[in-house]
């Protein structure tokens, strides 16, 4: 099983100020539900650099806008789980990319379109 970095239930205000200090260290797990995060600011669209991470759990966190196509270059990662969120629009296609997952939840959001798996 693979270490944890705990992040849930904090108090941070952005998740910018760590994400990057992450990148390219021994694979992490990363899990931040119920974190209040600004709705205008996407802690995805600072996970596409941090290629060692073979966890994600970003859930219930009210996220809104699109999962960015930059998930499926974390070629780790064995669970992604986005569930109860405000996330729209389309599953990425790049999320194929993924080839070592196991588990991924992206359940209780509002997409739209196929499902491209």
């Amino acid at each position: 099983m693979p270490s944890l970095l705990p992040l849930t239930n904090q108090a941070f205000s952005t998740p910018t100020p760590l994400l990057p200090h992450l990148r390219n260290h021994s694979p992490h797990p990363l899990s931040t539900s119920r974190l209040p995060i600004p709705h205008q600011i996407s802690p995805l669209l600072l996970l596409g650099n941090l290629t060692s991470l073979q966890a994600i759990d970003l859930s219930s966190n009210n996220i809104t806008g699109v999962i960015p196509s930059s998930l499926g270059s974390l070629e780790d990662l064995m669970s992604l789980h986005l569930q109860s969120n405000k996330f729209e629009g389309d599953i990425p296609i790049s999320l194929q990319n993924l080839l070592g997952l196991v588990t991924m939840d992206l359940g209780n959001n509002f997409f739209t379109g196929t499902i491209p798996f």
